[in-house]
């Protein structure tokens, strides 16, 4: 799915698909799975962000000519679009948490059947 956020008054296409947690994960060999405070540091925040913003340009047919430093120099003009960018990432993930409790639930009903 493709989300718009804007960065420095310019509306851009953003998407946190398969295409783009591939890249990131080939980039980075970092898993999407193991994802965490000490292995989305500033820097691989910033790749994450940067593959979100090609792939979001490629499903929507416009081209992409940024270079991974010319995405910082945008940040660099409007830093509060990284955490806008980082918000549509969160709530592009399913609800973790919610299928943990889901699951926890199943298991104890189970266990009081028994």
């Amino acid at each position: 799915m493709v989300r718009f956020t804007k960065i420095n008054n310019t509306e851009v296409p953003v998407s946190f698909g398969n295409a783009t947690l591939i890249r990131f994960e080939e980039e980075t060999g970092i898993s999407i799975l193991t994802l965490g405070q000490e292995t989305l540091n500033y820097k691989n925040t910033l790749k994450l962000i940067y593959e979100a913003l090609r792939d979001g340009h490629r499903k929507e047919g416009k081209s992409f000519d940024w270079t991974f430093e010319d995405m910082c120099d945008e940040f660099d003009e409007d830093m509060a679009a990284i955490n806008r960018v980082m918000e549509l990432f969160s709530n592009s993930m399913p609800d973790a948490e919610k299928k943990t409790k889901t699951s926890r639930t199943k298991a104890h009903q189970t266990q009081v059947k028994v």
